[in-house]
């Protein structure tokens, strides 16, 4: 029978004689790290000397515990100086970080918000706009439709508007256009997607009108600027002492209403108001202002033309 011991095969004596060996051998081992345990053995009577003097409690004990902290607690405070600015850094870093979060989430949530505000301004001024043009009623026998201001062509502020209104909702030529405060102008091309109105401003139109006050008819012509001037005006009376007899003397702040004349406006509604009467010996001139101002428009009411009712009645 044979042993193998680190590599070695023996048997019998051999076998015992290698056994003594490897005691011996940890022996010389042991012996060889006694400097080493002499040193550990210190270290651990010192800790337990250290811990029975911490905890005992004679007066010079207590003594010289007080002077060690008086003398360690000014270092132990330096030491851990930068450890509490390190901590306060932290800290001031993280609701740094948070604070951050909280503006991004705020601007995101402002700028909703001023997109809702937008619309809702919007909606408000269209409602508003919505309900003054309700009050202007047409005639109980005439139809009407509402259509939404698109806008002025480039360079036809006085001249002519775009409005979204077409052939499949009823719009024919010449039909009257106005707003809550008046007329606003006639239309004059209808097409498939939109319509053009000439405006009462336009340098080519000319709008039957009478003075609320004394009745006298005129017309109203266009200058292609946000002026208008009348023309051709009809005296009522002869003479002007006739019409100082009856107090009815045209002055500045007088309405200008449809005629009726002319087969395109119906009559008595609000046209412009007159603004300044220049006087002169060749008789001077009247200028009035639109009521409803083409550039503050944003709905108008396309009223049957007077052909179209005349061919209904």
């Amino acid at each position: 029978m044979t042993l193998s011991l680190f590599g070695f095969k023996a048997s019998g004596l051999q076998r015992q004689r290698f056994v003594w060996a490897l005691l011996l051998s940890l022996i010389k081992g042991t012996l060889l790290t006694l400097p080493r345990l002499l040193i550990i053995v210190s270290f651990s009577v010192v800790c337990l000397y250290s811990v029975i003097f911490i905890h005992g409690e004679h007066p010079v004990l207590n003594q010289i515990k007080s002077f060690s902290l008086d003398v360690t607690a000014p270092l132990i405070e330096w030491i851990n100086r930068p450890v509490h600015l390190v901590r306060q850094n932290y800290a001031k870093l993280r609701d740094f970080k948070q604070l951050q979060k909280n503006l991004i989430s705020l601007q995101k949530e402002n700028f909703q918000l001023e997109e809702w505000k937008s619309l809702a301004l919007q909606l408000k001024r269209e409602n508003q706009n919505l309900r003054e043009l309700l009050r202007t009623l047409p005639a109980l026998d005439q139809s009407f439709f509402t259509a939404k201001v698109l806008g002025s062509p480039a360079g036809s502020e006085y001249s002519t508007l775009l409005i979204a209104a077409t052939k499949t909702d009823g719009i024919v030529k010449n039909a009257p256009v106005v707003c809550a405060k008046g007329v606003v102008g006639r239309i004059i091309d209808v097409g498939l997607l939109v319509s053009r109105v000439v405006l009462l401003t336009d340098i080519n139109a000319r709008t039957p009108v009478r003075f609320e006050t004394t009745g006298e008819q005129a017309i109203l012509a266009g200058t292609g600027t946000a002026e208008l001037v009348i023309i051709h005006r009809k005296q009522r009376y002869e003479t002007d002492r006739e019409s100082l007899m009856h107090d009815q003397v045209v002055k500045v702040g007088d309405r200008l209403i449809t005629s009726g004349s002319g087969g395109v406006y119906p009559p008595d509604l609000t046209v412009a108001i007159i603004t300044r009467i220049q006087e002169s010996p060749n008789g001077g001139k009247i200028y009035a202002r639109l009521v409803a101002m083409p550039s503050t428009l944003e709905f108008v009411r396309i009223l049957d033309s007077l052909d179209v009712q005349n061919t209904a009645s």
